[in-house]
């Protein structure tokens, strides 16, 4: 089992609780930027436990989902029946080949999840293959902040979830779209401020994950705890999340 099956497979349950992953304020942005119509054909990409796909579902004709983790595609049905919606697709595979037939798709999204791919651009040419000619991408991720010289924000990532491969800075994921050939319309940026304590969830803060991002905070430098949104006292965060709404030229 690879380390982001195992880590989704253990914790698919908190995620399933999670508000911030149900009702997060970057979702209600992503909804609003893809002027969504009842007519649209929509997938979702590492769907998790599916609430990016429900608010798809609320909008939209036809609505996919794919994950590559069983455990999270399970609360991800459970989350869309308890919604009321039973009529969604759900897929177990993985993002960078999904083998869905080639432009069939009005809207592609992708919610908190392309920093546990090993290869975005494969990624962002599977989204461009399987959507229609003028379909939309609305890409939603944790961003590293330019500043972050050090990488010091993906290194205590990959302490506390060891499936984390690298998110990447708001200027590379521009390049990277572009280079698979996308149009950007839009990119919005968020931050939010947590406490060392809400950040590290769900993984617990009673483990040895917590005390190793202690170790690594405690040695960074006042430079790099600023470059990555770490305040001084290293108690609090500041999480940066990006949302791109890229479209595939017609």
């Amino acid at each position: 089992m690879s380390d982001f099956k195992e880590f989704f497979s253990k914790n698919a349950q908190e995620y399933s609780k999670s508000k911030s992953h149900s009702k997060g304020s970057d979702l209600a942005a992503l909804m609003d930027m893809l002027q969504l119509t009842s007519e649209m054909h929509c997938l979702d990409m590492a769907t998790g436990t599916g609430f990016t796909a429900i608010e798809l579902a609320r909008r939209c004709g036809r609505v996919a989902a794919i994950d590559a983790t069983e455990k999270m595609l399970s609360e991800a049905v459970k989350n869309a029946t308890k919604a009321g919606y039973t009529g969604m697709e759900f897929i177990e595979g993985v993002v960078e080949s999904t083998r869905l037939e080639s432009g069939s798709f009005d809207v592609v999204t992708c919610r908190r999840a392309a920093h546990h791919f090993h290869d975005k651009g494969a990624f962002l040419r599977e989204v461009m293959r399987v959507l229609k000619p003028g379909g939309k991408l609305g890409l939603v991720d944790m961003a590293v902040p330019e500043e972050d010289n050090s990488d010091l924000l993906n290194r205590i990532e990959r302490i506390r979830d060891p499936s984390h491969v690298g998110a990447e800075k708001i200027s590379t994921w521009n390049q990277l779209a572009s280079v698979a050939g996308f149009k950007i319309i839009e990119i919005r940026e968020t931050q939010e401020e947590y406490s060392l304590e809400e950040w590290m969830a769900p993984v617990s803060t009673n483990g040895e994950a917590f005390a190793k991002v202690k170790e690594a905070l405690g040695a960074a430098t006042e430079d790099d705890l600023s470059g990555a949104g770490v305040s001084s006292d290293r108690e609090k965060i500041v999480k940066h999340r990006m949302i791109m709404l890229a479209e595939k030229p017609s």
